[in-house]
């Protein structure tokens, strides 16, 4: 007792029984059919690094519907959905007449990965540069790097002049990511070893005999000295005249001394006895231009590398060595009136005889 697919209408329903007799019309009307809800708008907040889900919100219609996010299978007041997994969201909405609109696609990204701890170096103070550098070698792509905890990025993967202390290093990516902090130590710079306390003895006219003895105060380390003659001893004995230089080393820190030694000029006095006779000769070789002088003034003819002296007084000499240059008047010899001169008397037997 029905009729389908009846357009909207006013329609006569009448019945007739078997005796053909038929009722009075019913009227009844079939209104207009109601129109579904446009398919919904909708926004996607995709995962970020801190929070692994999404949020699809509806934008449009917003009044007289209800909200499925799961191609009408649910619905609920909600114009959003939170906590979305990655994934395609079919979205759709209905009105007070039950009507459904058609779905509207809506896609939820996977969260964006963190990048890995960075993997960095230190290049520590040193004696000449007080300040540090740290330099990362991983991650060096799509990433910008942070030496303050993240505090601040930038483009660079090395950070200059940094003073001693404890800093950690990040990374962040594209997606607004960062790594885990890597933690990186700079040192204070190494203290240059202090000046040696010296003694120097000067050599004698006629020896090797100067020395230089160094006293090293408050080292750090195994200390290693390197000197001009090729020594890596600590002190020098046995040393000419000339100029030392050292390089002393501790704590990789360097410190480099000089030292000039000089022939003394403490005169060596030898007594002189008449009739006695003193052969001088001068000890370097390779000496050019010789003069011996006595009491500062020059002998005639007292050229050779040797004079013999045959009278009291200060004996030196003046020359160039092997390498053209002037040596001032060297190695003083004084001769001096002896205090033992006389030799012994021998008192010989008196014979006596008698008249």
């Amino acid at each position: 007792a029905s009729s389908n697919a009846l357009a909207s209408g006013t329609y006569l329903v009448k019945v007739k029984n078997t005796a053909g007799c038929e009722s009075a019309a019913t009227s009844v009307t079939i209104n207009v059919a109601p129109n579904a809800p446009t398919a919904p708008t909708a926004t996607a907040t995709q995962p970020t690094c801190t929070l692994a889900t999404g949020i699809i919100t509806v934008s449009a219609p917003t009044s007289g519907v209800t909200y499925s996010f799961d191609n009408g299978v649910t619905y609920g007041t909600s114009a959003s959905s939170n906590a979305l997994a990655a994934g395609t969201y079919l979205v759709k909405v209905k009105n007070t007449a039950g009507c459904e609109s058609v779905a509207t696609s809506m896609k939820i990204d996977a969260a964006p990965n963190a990048p890995t701890a960075p993997t960095a170096t230190a290049t520590q103070p040193t004696c000449t540069l007080a300040t540090g550098i740290i330099t990362v070698s991983a991650p060096t792509s799509g990433v910008t790097y942070s030496f303050d905890n993240g505090v601040s990025y930038g483009t660079s993967a090395s950070s200059n002049a940094l003073a001693a202390g404890t800093y950690l290093v990040k990374v962040k990516n594209t997606a607004g990511c960062e790594s885990m902090a890597t933690s990186m130590k700079i040192d204070a710079a190494p203290n240059a070893p202090t000046a040696p306390t010296v003694s120097v003895t000067q050599p004698s006219c006629i020896n090797n005999d100067g020395a230089i003895n160094l006293t090293v105060i408050g080292a750090k380390s195994a200390t290693i000295f390197i000197w001009s003659n090729g020594a890596t001893t600590e002190d020098l004995s046995g040393l000419s005249a000339g100029t030392y230089t050292v390089t002393i080393t501790d704590n990789f820190c360097t410190k480099i001394l000089s030292y000039d030694l000089s022939i003394g000029t403490k005169n060596i006095i030898y007594d002189f006895c008449p009739g006695d006779t003193y052969k001088l000769e001068a000890s370097n070789t390779g000496l050019t231009n010789i003069q011996w002088q006595l009491n500062g003034v020059n002998i005639a003819g007292a050229t050779a590398t040797s004079y013999v002296a045959k009278a009291i007084g200060v004996y030196t000499y003046t020359s160039n060595n092997i390498g053209g240059c002037a040596i001032g008047q060297c190695c003083p010899v004084e001769l001096v009136a002896g205090k033992n001169c006389c030799k012994p008397v021998i008192c010989l037997p008196v014979k006596l005889t008698r008249n």
